[in-house]
């Protein structure tokens, strides 16, 4: 069995034990493989003081999004609990590098953010950040065209530009 303890992160006062465990017995599948039942479980009770029953993963042989799996069944649980008094979340991300900068940047540049937001905070949200490429007249919303990875409390934010000029001048 192994324990996680999950924290809201706009309560780091709290924590909840979420066990993990597989308390069913394994039987095999037509092929032979094993079949697991992965549970989990917490004691802490949810928001109306009632007991949060388990989530249960039904998986064949080999957990190859194990991770996912048991991410999503906490995710599940932790949701379940009374996690106030919450903190007031009422400073924004912020930038920690934009690249290029400055003056006179070639249009082939690709253009890089980074941008953060540090607990106790309930995250970056995705849907309220807009990219604005400015061409020293005009603005461009190129928020569509933006890859975005990481997680709600870092993202990087990554564009490439769709045209690539280049001039070649024939010297006679």
């Amino acid at each position: 069995m192994a324990h996680i303890f999950v924290k809201n992160s706009l309560n780091t006062s709290k924590a909840a034990k979420v066990d993990i465990n597989f308390p069913i017995f394994v039987t095999t599948n037509s092929d032979g493989d094993p079949i697991w039942v992965l549970e989990t479980a917490t004691t802490y009770p949810s928001a109306s003081g009632t007991d949060i029953l388990p989530a249960y993963i039904n998986k064949a042989t080999a957990f190859d999004n194990l991770d996912e799996a048991v991410a999503e069944t906490v995710s599940e649980i932790a949701s379940q609990i009374d996690w106030l008094p919450l903190v007031e979340d009422d400073e924004p991300p912020y930038i920690t590098e934009v690249r290029p900068i400055g003056e006179n940047v070639s249009i082939a540049s690709n253009i890089y953010i980074d941008m953060q937001e540090d607990a106790p905070s309930a995250g970056i949200n995705l849907s309220d950040v807009e990219v604005i490429l400015n061409n020293g007249s005009t603005d461009f919303d190129i928020t569509d065209e933006c890859i975005i990875a990481g997680n709600p409390f870092s993202y990087n934010i990554h564009w490439e530009t769709p045209w690539r000029f280049t001039r070649h001048y024939r010297e006679d």
